[in-house]
Parts: C-alpha cells; sequence; structure tokens
C-alpha cells in the first residue's frame, strides 16, 4: 500500500488519523469499518510503531491477509486475535504468574455438551424435564453456562442468587447451578477450559497482577477492536482491564447490530458500552455521514 490514506472517504480518513482521545468508529455494513482498522494499523506503523506491537482483535478471518498485504515491508508476526485466541497467547505468557500450564487446551461447546452426556449419571435432576430429548437438555445448559460466564458470572455467584429465588423456579436454579457447578468441576478435573473460563482467568490476572498489566502494556500499547457492539460484558472487561492510554484504544462497530445480550440501537448507546469500561471518550467518527 503506498499509502495507508489512499482512495479513503473524509469519514474514513478522519478516523484512520484520528489522536487525542479513545476513538468508536460506527458505521453499517459495507461502510469500511475493518477496511478502517486495516488502514489504522499501516497508519500507525507507518508512524513508527512496530506492527507487531499493535493488538487487533478481531474474529474476521480474512483481516490477517489483508494487514498483510497492505503491510509492504519485513516485519514480525502480527498480533491479530479473536478474544479466545488473544486468552489463551496472554495465559500462556503469563502461566507462571496464573499457576496454570502454559499449553492452554479449550474446549468447545460440542466437546463439553459430551463430556456432561458421557457423566449424566453424575447429575441429580429432579427438576428439569428430559421430555425423552437429554441432548437438547443438556445442550441448553452448556449454551445458559456459556451466557453467564460471557457476563463473568462465575457458578459460585449464580448459586448464591439462585438461594434467593422464591417457589418451584428457585428449585430449578438451584438444580441448575448444581449443574453449573459439576461442568466446571469436570473441565477442573481434566485441566482444561472454556472460553468463559479462559476469559474470567485472563480478566483476573490482568485485573490482579500489576506487574502483568505492565508487561502485557508494554508489548502492545495501541488496539484496535472490531464488531465493538457484540463484545460481551467479559470481552469489555478484558479490553478494560489492559489499561490503555486514553489515546490508544479504537473500536468499531455497527449501532444497528447492537442487539445481542440486551444491548440498544444507536451510536448514544455504544458510546454508553465503551463508556463503561473508559473514560473521557472525545470522539466517534460515523463512517456514513459522507
Amino acid at each position: 500500500m503506498a499509502n495507508a490514506l489512499d482512495g479513503l472517504t473524509d469519514a474514513q480518513r478522519d478516523a484512520v488519523t484520528h489522536r487525542g482521545s479513545p476513538l468508536l468508529v460506527i458505521g453499517g455494513p459495507g461502510t469500511g469499518k475493518t477496511e478502517v482498522l486495516v488502514r489504522r494499523l499501516v497508519h500507525l506503523a507507518d508512524e513508527g510503531l512496530e506492527p507487531h506491537r499493535i493488538l487487533v482483535i478481531s474474529a474476521q478471518e480474512d483481516l490477517r491477509e489483508r494487514a498483510e498485504i497492505a503491510i509492504e515491508r519485513p516485519h514480525e508476526d502480527l498480533a491479530i486475535h479473536s478474544f479466545p485466541d488473544l486468552c489463551r497467547a496472554l495465559l500462556a505468557a503469563e502461566a507462571r504468574h496464573a499457576g496454570i500450564d502454559p499449553f492452554v487446551d479449550v474446549l468447545s461447546a460440542a466437546e463439553r455438551l459430551a463430556m456432561m452426556l458421557e457423566r449424566a449419571d453424575e447429575l441429580e435432576l429432579s427438576h428439569h424435564d428430559f421430555r425423552g430429548r437429554p441432548l437438547a437438555l443438556f445442550a441448553s445448559f452448556v449454551r445458559r453456562i456459556d451466557a453467564l460466564k460471557a457476563d463473568l458470572i462465575d457458578a459460585a455467584a449464580f448459586a448464591e442468587w439462585a438461594l434467593g429465588v422464591e417457589a418451584a423456579t428457585g428449585e430449578r436454579e438451584r438444580e441448575f447451578a448444581a449443574v453449573f457447578a459439576a461442568h466446571d468441576r469436570m473441565l477442573e478435573a481434566r485441566g482444561v477450559f472454556d472460553e468463559g473460563g479462559v476469559l474470567a482467568s485472563c480478566v483476573a490476572l490482568l485485573e490482579g497482577d500489576e506487574a502483568v498489566r505492565e508487561r502485557t502494556g508494554a508489548r502492545f500499547p495501541v488496539a484496535l477492536v472490531d464488531d465493538w457492539q457484540d463484545r460481551s460484558g467479559a470481552e469489555r472487561a478484558l479490553v478494560a482491564a489492559l489499561e490503555l492510554p486514553g489515546a490508544e484504544l479504537t473500536a468499531a462497530g455497527d449501532d444497528d447490530q447492537a442487539h445481542s445480550r440486551g444491548r440498544g440501537v444507536g451510536a448514544s448507546n455504544l458510546l454508553r458500552f465503551i463508556r463503561s469500561s473508559f473514560q473521557d471518550v472525545g470522539l466517534y467518527h460515523n463512517l456514513e455521514e459522507d
């Protein structure tokens, strides 16, 4: 790429070159949010920051290839990760401080469903109706556990909440709390994680160890985060725990798709989301204003 600003609209160019406060980039499909992140990476590298020190968090599989093509000079391996992969990398790098094996093994939802079905006889279920479909019931358990962990609610916290639920609903919730705890014991016995556990462990490590935060911040002084509207509470907490300086965070999102986990719609809502983790958000760029 001869120039990181070539061919951009005015709004895209402003976002790529923005300085002075955390940046939230708003735009619908086709407005170039991901392209802005790629160009911002290249622009920061052109200004002297080594590309591998720019942390890019995205689930888009083609983003790495696009960035590699855009950066035309030799460089170290780019730090482009999904949230689960970033957590695995951070925990592996800090395994001694986290007290875990450096080779972090994460089970998928399907693998955990199979694990629970294999050990179903260890669970006492009298308040959940199988309806002849144990697979569907246990799949619902896994989905609910994942949804809770996505907002940093662990088995102990859920069990404490369930104690206060009254009547038949309370019995059912306390039974699910026991299932939740058993699920995590099964993972612990195998020495593995689920994605929610990896996220929670990573957040706890960064929040609880100043030296780890400082090492991580020195390694990645800038972060670019894609699809901010879909980030879970745990993922937002992870970005906040990195404690980036104010001007070193860029988040991109589509306000019309801010729907998961009860999120509202509109740029003002996205600004509230980002303000829940960061102070003094001074500016957002709407790519649809050109």
